[in-house]
């Protein structure tokens, strides 16, 4: 039994959401085809290949205790 795959999509944790989205939309260009609020799917390529950038849970906590404490200072 051979295994066959119409798309496929890679993940990558990031520590910054805007900044990556920023980096791999306008610096290398790609398309975004899917805002999935926490997520970004982008289109490598012209065929069915996806890279999805999303924040990390260890970063994410981190920015929201730093947030919490610049709001309460």
């Amino acid at each position: 039994m051979s295994l066959s795959f119409d798309q496929q999509v890679t993940f990558l944790y990031v520590k910054d959401l805007e900044r990556s989205e920023r980096f791999y939309s306008e610096v290398l260009g790609l398309e975004l085809v899917l805002n999935q609020g926490l997520a970004r799917i982008y289109r490598v390529g012209s065929g069915n290949a996806f890279l999805g950038i999303c924040l990390s849970s260890r970063f994410s906590r981190r920015r929201r205790l730093i947030e919490h404490h610049l709001a309460s200072s």
